[in-house]
């Protein structure tokens, strides 16, 4: 089984984070829009109106225009349109906010505010107890996500003679041992994620695919040929409960306050009265 970094825990958690999180970072991007006096349509120089308060388009060209840095492409209809949805989620929590009571004259407190709004939602379930039931069924669901990624050993072996290369490649262990070592590839077993800062990902992926003992054999840019041969594979398999018992907790919790404040700007959405340039309207 390969792994990556994408599908690490750790880094997982953190990007997750960040997306839980989202809502709070165009924040401070939002400017304090004016008032629709028509609510059935949208000033020109507005992209959205939420419960009768607009939302600048002014603010949203520089969003997409980051968003199509990022890409490397403008936002095609449906991008443009969950940049909207994100904006029109901030507004919603911001306006939750003053209905709070939190001050709104200072758009430098906006960021703040919206924080204070999702961590009020999500605090009663953040504070519940997580029972030991719950973090075994959650493991069991989840069983790919915490399974440790095999390892691999892999060495590569330089020749100037064809010959001798062909036979290393075709598995003669002798001819093999011939061969100068690749000093450069370290002789500890590793995933495949970490192989790939060493051989790229292509080359990678096709060494771990190979049958422990199978070899491949490439030409070097000196002119000689190299072999690549897998070594040993050493399946990751799945930890107890007890050993990362404070990793599943965490990703339990994340996931539950995601899921919570999820539902709760859906509550707001149903609630309120939502037009967008595309004419979608809630309510």
């Amino acid at each position: 089984m390969t792994s990556d970094n994408s599908t690490n825990p750790a880094s997982r958690s953190r990007r997750a984070d960040v997306l839980l999180c989202a809502v709070v970072a165009v924040a401070v991007a939002l400017a304090i829009g004016g008032v629709v006096d028509d609510a059935g349509s949208l000033p020109e120089n507005a992209f959205a109106s939420v419960n009768g308060q607009t939302l600048s388009r002014a603010e949203l060209d520089p969003l997409l225009r980051r968003l199509g840095d990022q890409l490397g492409h403008a936002p095609d209809p449906s991008e443009r349109e969950e940049v909207i949805a994100r904006l029109v989620d901030e507004e919603l929590l911001l306006q939750q906010g003053l209905a709070l009571g939190l001050a709104r004259a200072d758009a430098r407190l906006r960021s703040q505010l919206v924080q204070e709004v999702i961590r009020q939602a999500v605090a009663a379930g953040s504070a519940a107890p997580v029972e030991e039931s719950e973090l075994a069924d959650f493991v069991e669901r989840n069983a790919g996500y915490f399974r440790r990624p095999d390892t691999f050993r892999i060495e590569r072996r330089v020749f100037t003679d064809q010959r001798e290369a062909d036979r290393a490649a075709a598995g003669d262990d002798a001819a093999f041992a011939r061969g100068q070592r690749d000093p450069a590839l370290p002789a500890t077993p590793l995933a495949e994620a970490r192989w790939r800062d060493y051989l790229g990902s292509s080359l990678a992926a096709r060494a771990v695919a190979l049958p422990v003992g199978g070899s491949i054999g490439e030409p070097t840019a000196s002119g000689g040929v190299s072999v690549l041969r897998l070594l040993a594979r050493d399946s990751g398999g799945f930890p107890a409960l007890a050993e990362i018992r404070p990793q599943v907790e965490a990703e339990f919790r994340r996931r539950r306050d995601e899921e919570t404040l999820a539902r709760y700007v859906a509550r707001l959405r149903k609630d309120a009265r939502v037009i967008t340039e595309s004419g979608t309207s809630s309510r």
